[in-house]
């Protein structure tokens, strides 16, 4: 027989004790296992705001780029250049391409671009880069024109306002908390008032505009030379400085008389304004010609000092024929041969398109400003041409009277520059 040994009091049962060891160190494994798990995914969680506020961080950044782009864009004169022709029929691009501009009251929504041909406004990608498809950003421009000091019209606008929204569109799955971008652009535009030049820039950054007689020439336009404005790309506006006062003229006025201007009475308030300018011709110095031109032009009172005759002739004529604005410079031109005592100036007055004859008006105003004569042109209502009226005129010397009044104080701000 086997002989049993009999269990000492306090020693645990056979395999209880193996058993308790497993027991614990599966417990402890478990444990570590828990806290590993936690640790895990606390890290994860970590991670996953790091990235989360990276990407917000990135869009930010990316945001404000885009936004710094469209600011810079604005404020273009190449992307409103660029724009201008992508808006037909608009005031944008009729203001950009010398045909005069509309003092916009509120701004007007237009598709812009910039001078590179990029488009600014429409669907984007977070890139900046204008997309089609799953497009998140969505831009919206709209531009202002205005004139200064509020006036209804004028030539060059003081500045191009442009208002532009960034906004996220339907389709813009990661942008939940974007709030939506709203900013303005100003293009800012300068030029001084008939007849004054720049004498100065005061310290908040406005030019002073004074008399030719009260502006220095400066050495930004060379001698006899004085700034009377200032583009959008930030280059002075030159024009010749010359004191009239004391001084005799030439004068060769020349009148449209072709068919357009019987309509809205236009060649009797333009008769009316041209008799009031003879008028203040000084008698005793200045010497002066009348020509009358439509299809063809006539020197109807050729030059002398009977200013009389003159105003005489203007008042009797009327309207009919076509529009021959090289005949006309010409033959005012012909008319100023003999005088030799000052200065020559033709002063045009036309409120349409030069539509007949065989020269280039802007070729023949050319050949006759290097021949010293001083051409002063008119544009009379906004049918006037006035992208060819304003390149015959010597610099800064094109003017544009939409009706009767303006062309009464167009032809008043000539006798104040001519100091008569």
């Amino acid at each position: 027989m086997r002989s049993q040994r009999n269990k000492t009091p306090g020693e645990p049962l056979p395999g209880l004790a193996q058993s308790a060891e497993e027991g614990f160190a599966l417990l402890q494994s478990m444990i570590f296992s828990g806290i590993a798990g936690l640790i895990l995914l606390g890290v994860t969680h970590i991670l996953d705001l790091r990235i989360n506020w990276m990407q917000i961080l990135r869009t930010e950044q990316r945001m404000q780029m885009l936004h710094q782009r469209l600011q810079n864009a604005c404020k273009s004169y190449s992307t409103m250049i660029q724009s201008a022709s992508l808006n037909p029929g608009t005031n944008l691009q009729r203001c950009f391409s010398g045909q005069g501009c509309t003092h916009d009251a509120t701004p007007v929504p237009l598709n812009l671009v910039d001078g590179l041909n990029r488009r600014l406004t429409g669907r984007f990608d977070l890139q900046g880069r204008a997309c089609t498809k799953a497009c998140p950003l969505d831009i919206a421009t709209s531009v202002a024109i205005h004139c200064a000091n509020s006036q209804s019209t004028c030539l060059t606008p003081s500045e191009v306002v442009t208002d532009f929204k960034i906004q996220k569109t339907s389709e813009a799955k990661t942008l939940r908390d974007f709030v939506p971008i709203q900013d303005t652009a100003t293009l800012a535009m300068f030029s001084c008032p008939a007849g004054q030049y720049i004498r100065a820039l005061t310290d908040d950054g406005q030019f002073q505009c004074s008399a030719p007689e009260a502006s220095p020439n400066g050495d930004a336009c060379g001698p006899k030379f004085a700034a009377f404005g200032m583009d959008a790309k930030g280059f002075l506006l030159c024009r010749p400085v010359i004191n009239y006062c004391g001084r005799p003229i030439g004068l060769a006025a020349a009148l449209d008389t072709s068919g357009s201007m019987s309509s809205r009475n236009k060649i009797g308030e333009a008769k009316q304004a041209l008799s009031t300018l003879v008028g203040k011709m000084d008698k005793q110095r200045d010497q002066g010609s009348y020509t009358k031109f439509a299809s063809t032009a006539t020197v109807r009172a050729p030059l002398s000092k009977n200013f009389d005759m003159m105003q005489q002739s203007i008042q009797g004529e009327t309207a009919g024929g076509n529009t021959n604005i090289s005949a006309a410079l010409t033959a005012a031109a012909d008319s100023l041969k003999t005088y030799s005592s000052g200065e020559k100036i033709i002063i045009l007055v036309s409120d349409g398109f030069h539509n007949t004859g065989n020269s280039d008006p802007n070729t023949v105003a050319t050949d006759l400003k290097s021949q010293g004569f001083r051409i002063i042109s008119v544009g009379f209502s906004q049918a006037a041409d006035k992208l060819t009226l304003r390149r015959i005129a010597s610099p800064g010397d094109f003017f544009f009277a939409n009706d009767g009044n303006e062309l009464q104080k167009a032809l008043s701000q000539i006798t104040q520059m001519t100091c008569r």
